[in-house]
């Protein structure tokens, strides 16, 4: 499926939540989300280029009953996650401009090998569906290249999607 850029309000197929990206990002599809992963992917193009947001959402009856609990499993896989950058493991609260409350947890981990060797930054902004599931609204970017339009459209416009079965 060839990708399509936005327009408006984007929600992640199964999370029940939703943002509105703005320009400068494509949506992809693989036509086989998972019953964690949801679609679209969205693609950074232009000035956003390298960045990417997808969307999780944690089923009902998982070990991820709540937003610490979503939390606490991120730092154990950071922990065991051999590409991590020590210490770079942070987290926060937030509260959108819908009123909408998480947590965001961010880190940083090496990617690529020898002369390729780079680094990338990776922020799960966890929230809470309105049929009680956690969702993790994932903003990976290369070190150095995050930005700050990018946090802040995250927190302006992701809301609980308009429709609560999407």
């Amino acid at each position: 499926m060839q990708p399509m850029p936005p327009s408006g309000e984007v929600v992640f197929t199964g999370s029940g939540v939703s943002l509105d990206p703005g320009p400068n990002w494509e949506q992809h599809y693989t036509g086989s989300p998972s019953i964690v992963r949801c679609e679209p992917t969205l693609v950074g193009v232009g000035e956003f280029n390298g960045g990417f947001i997808w969307g999780d959402v944690h089923p009902l009856g998982t070990n991820v009953p709540n937003l610490e609990s979503a939390v606490g499993r991120l730092r154990g896989g950071f922990a065991k996650n051999s590409k991590a950058i020590n210490g770079s493991f942070k987290e926060e609260e937030f509260t959108t401009d819908s009123g909408l409350h998480g947590i965001c947890a961010s880190f940083t981990q090496a990617d690529g090998s020898g002369a390729n060797l780079y680094q990338t930054r990776h922020f799960d902004y966890l929230v809470t569906n309105a049929q009680g599931r956690c969702v993790d609204i994932h903003y990976m970017a290369v070190a150095g290249k995050e930005s700050g339009a990018i946090h802040r459209m995250i927190r302006q416009t992701l809301r609980l999607s308009k429709d609560p079965h999407d």
